[in-house]
C-alpha cells in the first residue's frame, strides 16, 4: 500500500521513511529538513514533523501566495 503525504489535502505518494511528498518536502527550509532527517529522538521527530506540517499549511494558505496565483490558482 502506497503511503501518502501528511500535508493537509495532499494525496501524493511518499516514501515510507519520509513524512511528506517531494513537492512539500522541498517547501520546508533546509535546516528543518536536516533536523527531521537526523531523527535523533522520537519525541523530537514528532515535534518537528508537527511543526513541518503546520508550516506547509501556513505556506499554502498564505494570503500573499493565494493573491499572487502561486498557490491556489488566484486570479
Amino acid at each position: 500500500m502506497a503511503m501518502t503525504c501528511k500535508a493537509e489535502g495532499c494525496s501524493a505518494a511518499r516514501r515510507p521513511e519520509n513524512i511528506l511528498c517531494r513537492r512539500h518536502w522541498f517547501m520546508l527550509p533546509y535546516g528543518l529538513r536536516r533536523r527531521i532527517s537526523q531523527r535523533e529522538s522520537l519525541s523530537d521527530v514528532k515535534r518537528l514533523e508537527t511543526m513541518a506540517i503546520k508550516m506547509i499549511w501556513d505556506l499554502e494558505n498564505s494570503v500573499v501566495l493565494r493573491w499572487s496565483g502561486t498557490i491556489g490558482g488566484g486570479s
